[in-house]
């Protein structure tokens, strides 16, 4: 089953300007002809950036956003087309008309989440991390988010100290009361796909990604 695989991490945003979330292994077999103007990259574990290695024979430059802990070195030494720009926790951005602002996330190295608003809709980008801080909790919980993609990768009640399990996604997802829940980021040794979505149908408004998933905000 395609959808049951969790393949690395990549979100193509399709809005007034399109934009990639993380840039995963697989990325370039997924953009098709879709131009991108830029790249938020949350962290630089392989897993959501080794796209860039092909990223960054693009024809024409790409910027991409992301946290300097961690930088890849071989990025760094050869960007190519890649215009790297670092960016800081509680850093707002402006990209014509979406308006995003950073927060930390607590994961083994620098991670950044991201709270993006277009004017139509607005997006928490909460993953890779573990938990939600309170000042960080009120942020976003203050934006009325429409939507929120969230860590869960493990199994309900496992343990980690980087990563959230399904339960601790799901109370995230209602402190800072997103009207719709997505959990995302899901180990392949957490439950089963069909078991999993079992498992989430008694909660309210809450879906599983699974590969090529769409999302209308």
């Amino acid at each position: 089953m395609p959808n049951a695989r969790r393949m690395p991490t990549s979100i193509l945003v399709l809005s007034k300007i399109n934009y990639l979330i993380d840039a995963g292994f697989d990325v370039m077999d997924r953009l098709g002809d879709f131009d991108i103007s830029f790249i938020l990259l949350t962290h630089w574990h392989p897993d959501h950036s080794a796209g860039l290695f092909r990223l960054r024979w693009s024809v024409k430059p790409v910027t991409v956003y992301a946290p300097e802990g961690g930088l890849n070195s071989e990025i760094k030494r050869e960007p190519r087309n890649l215009q790297i720009k670092f960016i800081k926790p509680y850093q707002e951005l402006k990209i014509e008309d979406i308006k995003i602002t950073v927060i930390p996330l607590s994961h083994n190295i620098e991670s950044l989440g991201y709270l993006i608003d277009d004017g139509d809709s607005r997006i928490a980008i909460l993953f890779d991390g573990k938990g939600l801080a309170e000042k960080e909790i009120d942020m976003v919980k203050s934006m009325e988010v429409n939507l929120a993609l969230i860590d869960a990768t493990y199994a309900p009640n496992s343990y980690s100290l980087y990563h959230n399990n399904v339960d601790e996604a799901l109370d995230i997802g209602y402190k800072i009361k997103a009207e719709r829940i997505v959990l995302t980021h899901i180990a392949h040794h957490n439950m089963p796909f069909t078991e999993l979505t079992s498992y989430i149908r008694k909660f309210r408004n809450v879906v599983l990604a699974h590969d090529n998933m769409t999302l209308n905000t």
